[in-house]
């Protein structure tokens, strides 16, 4: 189903009365007071606060396990518990609710549970409800909302647990005191401890140590399946290794899980509703440069100036050497960022710790010798400045890719554009001579510093 049009998707947004404008063709606007999510009714009291209750489908009918079953009397029990936890949950409460019993608020629930006659007698209260819960979270599920005079009484029990935990802590001591624990053996136990942790600290380094004697290592990664019922895929490797003499083959295995169903239908929606949509922040533009950024009338980054979501090269006009980055800004801001932190090197600005860059350290050198195209580099009032700096400069486009789709991804460790780098990186780093290659090894481990970020889409009518 997923990759066909079987599968029908749509995008609802809630303008609550107001005039959104025309309609995308995926995406509709609802007006009404009221918004439906799932089992939850969302809408805007008249103070202007937002609130949310139980919502109910036109055709549903509400319908629950009869009584005169079979069942346990506690499965029968955990019927109207269940419910009830989930009505409280989903329902926005106030202080004067908290004291009415859970049949006037939910009316409909209530009901349907005494037609299957497995309702609670007497009713609980909302207050009982949202106690139960709390007690069952442990006191960590902070999507549940706990009446202010529970609050003050767990407040309150966790104070009186504290005493209890400090008179019986008293009562050891005392206990202990009447022991009469010899000072030798308080020596002997702080021995132990010592030499436990020096043990552990051995084991911790011995392990470092054979991590680091593996270099050679190679992971085969392969979906879990029981296709390899005769013979597992590990028993397969060692047997062709053995088989053909491969002593320099030291395997490891890793086995990843396939994509259940609801990743696929997931996937499928993701695609579907990014279908003929463009955003406004990733938008490629048409080339406006001028001044420094243009050499012989032409553009100086092939007329990639204003694309966005890239990985770039900078080479050296004096020597071979490169460097690789990646933006999801334009290219031109990025370049002038890497003009400002050489500037910021060779003018000793205070700026320049931050500023610093591979590409900013190594054009550092350059700039006290001649100009590619003939003088020296010219000083602007006794500092040098982004104009002079680009002269050095020749820049090439070596990927770009949807914004909308790589802007998913940001600030996460599967990071599209990140990814991408740290391959054009390695491939430079096995394919260039004489060490070229600026980046540091540092850039292939390192985190993701791309933000994800709202869009704004062009409506297309």
């Amino acid at each position: 189903m997923c990759g066909s049009s079987h599968l029908k998707f749509e995008m609802v947004v809630w303008a609550n009365g107001r005039n959104v404008g025309p309609e995308y063709k995926r995406v509709k606007v609802h007006n009404g007071d009221s918004f439906p999510y799932l089992d939850t009714k969302i809408w805007y009291s008249e103070e202007g606060r937002l609130k949310w209750g139980l919502y109910k489908k036109p055709n549903q009918v509400l319908k629950y396990l009869n009584g005169g079953s079979t069942h346990t009397n506690a499965c029968k029990n955990a019927i109207s518990k269940g419910v009830f936890d989930r009505a409280v949950r989903l329902t926005y409460l106030e202080e004067k609710d908290y004291d009415t019993p859970v049949n006037d608020l939910f009316e409909e629930q209530a009901k349907a549970l005494e037609v299957a006659q497995v309702a609670p007698n007497p009713y609980p209260t909302v207050y009982q409800v949202a106690q139960r819960l709390w007690e069952n979270a442990h006191r960590k599920d902070t999507r549940i909302q706990i009446p202010p005079k529970f609050k003050s009484k767990v407040d309150s029990d966790d104070d009186d647990s504290t005493i209890d935990t400090a008179l019986t802590d008293d009562d050891s001591f005392s206990t202990t005191s009447e022991s009469s624990i010899s000072s030798n053996d308080s020596t002997v136990i702080a021995a132990n401890t010592k030499a436990a942790k020096k043990k552990n600290q051995r084991k911790r380094r011995a392990r470092k140590k054979k991590r680091k004697r593996k270099p050679r290592g190679v992971n085969f990664v392969i979906p879990y399946s029981t296709f390899w019922s005769g013979e597992p895929i590990h028993a397969v490797i060692k047997r062709l290794k053995d088989k053909f003499d491969l002593r320099w083959l030291r395997f490891s295995m890793s086995y990843k899980r396939f994509s259940n169903v609801r990743e696929l239908y997931r996937a499928d929606l993701d695609r579907k509703l990014d279908e003929g949509l463009e955003s406004e922040d990733f938008k490629t533009r048409d080339c406006n440069c001028k001044g420094s950024n243009r050499r012989e009338g032409n553009c100086i980054y092939g007329e990639n100036c204003r694309k966005k979501v890239l990985i770039y090269k900078i080479k050296c006009r004096h020597c071979s050497k490169f460097y690789i980055g990646s933006t999801y800004d334009c290219l031109k801001s990025r370049a002038d960022g890497h003009c400002s932190a050489t500037c910021a090197i060779a003018n000793k600005s205070k700026y320049a710790k931050v500023w610093r860059t591979a590409w900013s350290n190594h054009a550092n050198t350059h700039l006290g010798i001649s100009h590619p195209d003939g003088p020296p580099y010219q000083y602007v009032q006794g500092r040098f400045t982004v104009p002079t700096v680009k002269t050095m400069m020749d820049f090439e486009l070596m990927w770009h890719c949807n914004g909308i789709l790589a802007s998913k991804s940001f600030g996460k460790r599967n990071c599209i554009l990140c990814n991408q780098e740290r391959v054009e990186i390695v491939r430079a780093m096995k394919s260039s001579k004489n060490n070229q290659l600026l980046n540091r090894d540092l850039k292939i481990g390192s985190k993701c510093i791309h933000k994800a970020r709202f869009h704004n889409f062009t409506r297309n009518v």
